[in-house]
């Protein structure tokens, strides 16, 4: 069967309407995936950059502490509390190691001797 010129352009209309339609499509996809790699990259930016800003707290934190032990040595030095002084020479390593649940652990430890020689100290001054 012979298609008439009009047909034939038809066809061709159509076509070129379907072409149109899915470079469309085509180029949805790529601005949707597009938008998806910059969120990703501000997503990635956000972590990298909350993660730096916590390693700086924490290296200020560390230097803080290790000011604080080194007061507290010098003023428990006067009572010869040689647990409490040792307790505070592994906090100071552990400052140096950044091992942040060591040092957790040791604070827990110094608590339990201070209230050692907290009872110690109200004993002697009850006598």
């Amino acid at each position: 069967m012979k298609t008439t010129k009009w047909e034939r352009e038809e066809a061709r209309r159509k076509e070129l309407e379907r072409l149109k339609e899915e470079e469309k499509e085509r180029e949805a996809r790529l601005e949707k995936q597009h938008e998806l790699e910059r969120q990703l990259r501000k997503a990635r930016r956000d972590v990298f950059s909350e993660d730096r800003v916590i390693a700086e707290q924490a290296e200020k934190d560390i230097k803080r502490l290790s000011r604080h032990i080194h007061k507290f040595r010098g003023s428990i030095s006067h009572f010869q509390a040689g647990a409490i002084d040792e307790v505070l020479s592994e906090i100071k390593v552990k400052c140096k190691e950044r091992d942040f649940s060591g040092i957790e652990k040791l604070c827990g430890k110094l608590r339990l001797e201070y209230i050692r020689l907290k009872e110690c100290l109200t004993l002697y001054n009850n006598k």
